[in-house]
This record gives C-alpha cells, sequence and structure tokens, in this order.
C-alpha cells in the first residue's frame, strides 16, 4: 500500500529587452545568459526546495546504482537515540558513491519509521558531502506528511530535484523533524545496532531544532534506509566514420570556396 502526498512548485517568469537589430544568435546568446544569471539568483533566493512524501509497507526495489541497507532480521537501537522533535538533531547516514567516471544522479531517500507518528508534520532533508566530522550541503529539501506514519512504514521523500553525485565520494543525507503538528507523536528513523554491518558508511546525528549542522557526530550503528540512484549515461563520442565524413565535406567545401 502506498500513500502520497504532493509537492510544491515554484514558478517565475522574466521579461527581456531586446533590440530588434540584434541577429538571432547574438539575441539567443544574450537569453541564455540571462537565463543563466536569474537561474542563479533564484536558487539564491530559494535554496530549499519541495520533496513529495509516500508512505509504504513494501521495501523499496534495490537496482541500478541505489545503496541500501534493509536488513529488518538485526535489533533496533534503543529509541532515545533515534527519536525526532524540533528540539533534537537531524538523523541521517553517510555513505560512498561508486566509481562510475560519469557519476551519479540521487532522486530519492527512503528510512524506516521505529514507531507509529499521529497526524502533520514537516521535514527538511539535506544532502552534502562529508570529510571527517565536517558536512558540506549540496542540496536541501522539504517535506511535509499530513497522515499518520505507522511503525516499520517506508517512509520515502521523493526529490523535487534530483542530486548529482560524483564518483568515489562519502556523502551523507539527514533528515530533521522542522515543525510538528500540534498532536504530532514523535518517531525515529530506524537505527540498528549492527557495527559494521554497512560497510559503506555510519549513521550520525547533527545541528539541532531539527535541522542539520555544519558537524556531524558518527555513531557506531548504521541507519535502515534507501537511496535511489542512477549512473549518468555516458556521451557516445563521434564515430571514425561519421569524423571522416565530415572532414571530406569540410574539404569540398573549401575547394568550392576557392574555384
Amino acid at each position: 500500500m502506498h500513500r502520497f502526498f504532493g509537492r510544491k512548485s515554484l514558478a517565475r517568469t522574466e521579461s527581456l529587452d531586446i533590440d530588434p537589430n540584434m541577429t538571432p544568435l547574438t539575441r539567443s546568446i544574450r537569453h541564455t545568459a540571462f537565463a543563466a544569471c536569474a537561474a542563479g539568483i533564484a536558487l539564491a533566493a530559494f535554496p530549499v526546495q519541495a520533496a513529495t512524501v509516500s508512505l509504504s509497507t513494501t521495501a523499496p526495489t534495490v537496482d541500478g546504482a541505489d545503496i541500501a541497507n534493509l536488513d529488518l532480521g538485526t535489533s533496533f537501537a534503543d529509541f532515545g537515540t533515534s527519536f525526532l522533535w524540533t528540539d533534537r538533531p537531524a538523523r541521517g547516514q553517510t555513505f560512498v558513491t561508486g566509481a562510475d567516471p560519469n557519476g551519479y544522479t540521487l532522486s530519492g531517500i527512503t528510512l524506516i519509521a521505529d514507531r507509529d507518528a499521529l497526524e502533520t508534520a514537516s521535514y527538511t532533508i539535506r544532502i552534502g558531502t562529508v570529510t571527517g566530522t565536517a558536512f558540506s550541503p549540496v542540496a536541501s529539501e522539504t517535506a511535509t506528511i499530513g497522515m499518520d506514519i505507522i511503525e516499520n512504514d517506508y517512509v520515502s521523500f521523493i526529490l523535487d530535484t534530483p542530486i548529482a553525485l560524483d564518483p568515489s565520494t562519502t556523502y551523507g543525507f539527514d533528515a530533521g523533524l522542522s515543525s510538528p503538528d500540534g498532536g504530532f507523536s514523535n518517531h525515529g528513523w530506524a537505527l540498528l545496532n549492527n557495527p559494521g554491518g554497512f560497510a559503506g558508511g555510519t549513521a550520525y546525528n547533527s545541528g539541532g531544532s531539527g535541522v542539520g549542522g555544519a558537524t556531524i557526530s558518527s555513531l557506531n550503528q548504521d541507519r535502515l534506509f534507501h537511496l535511489d540512484i542512477a549512473a549518468v549515461p555516458a556521451v557516445p563520442e563521434p564515430s571514425r566514420a561519421l569524423l571522416a565524413c565530415l572532414g571530406g565535406l569540410g574539404l569540398i567545401a573549401r575547394r568550392r570556396r576557392f574555384c
């Protein structure tokens, strides 16, 4: 069974003063440069996007370049080290990407709720690089759940904007409770007592007030999680035959020019 919650979106239009004497190429270049500048300003003004949330009793499928730790057979850690509230740190997990030279894209994060939670709550989800205890944010999104969470639900945050990931790099993701409803009862992200059970990273806490900070505090435990990751396809190189053909056309054009 799946339950979905919609995403928000921001739309913005811009007007351009275009010189009627511009050539089409100049006009196109100017428009492209303006659009790129406007996009940069928009990102600076609106750094946080809105993710879509789904709740399911079924584990997500692990395929492609996905990274996951879904071993439910190991004992759960104490609830006090995993539960979420607005006076608690964000709870996260580090991981290392594969070696594909073209890199990867991350489109969704799934965590498992370790107990029931009632009514509405808003979360802040972050993705960033990790060096030692330093966390450098790459992206941040918010998500709101408007339905009860049941213990062992798979809570999936489908990112509004997929995140580009570099190969062979240590990243971290975390999710904190940034705004509970008055009737909300807290839950946590399932944390396992299996040191070394997930060889590619470790669970951590970060920040406070439901939002992660600039450093992380690693735990000798692992989260139950799933990352929906896809390898970036390689751009095909032009074939030798195509290059030879283009070279021949260029030679013909040059001869005609000097005849």
